[in-house]
């Protein structure tokens, strides 16, 4: 009788996904919160959400402010659920770990651009 090797290659794939899941909606209500209603600090929203806050300024720069729902909020949603998948897949070892230093990479230089464009924080 042979016995199986359990993999724990789809449990290395997952539970990151899950805990960008779980992260998600904490981190949302933190940015919003930080924001004050137009009183407080939008850095926190700024260096949790870069892409969102990129696409924030670029809608609200036009007067497009109806594709707010359509392409800021969503991108703010699906952000961290797509880095713990990316995480899931370096972890697991099925891809390598350029893709995660280029997330890291892109994370920043968003950053660094919002920074720069819209003259600080």
């Amino acid at each position: 009788m042979s016995e199986q090797k359990i993999s724990s290659k789809p449990y290395k794939q997952r539970l990151p996904l899950y805990i960008g899941i779980a992260v998600t909606p904490v981190f949302v209500v933190f940015a919003a919160l930080s924001g004050g209603v137009g009183h407080g600090s939008y850095l926190p929203a700024i260096l949790l959400f870069p892409y969102a806050s990129a696409a924030g300024a670029v809608v609200d720069s036009v007067n497009l402010h109806w594709l707010w729902m359509w392409v800021v909020l969503p991108l703010a949603l699906i952000q961290y659920p797509l880095y713990g998948r990316l995480i899931g897949l370096v972890w697991s070892g099925s891809r390598g770990r350029f893709y995660l230093y280029a997330l890291c990479f892109a994370h920043a230089l968003v950053l660094i651009g919002i920074y720069t464009v819209g003259g600080g924080w």
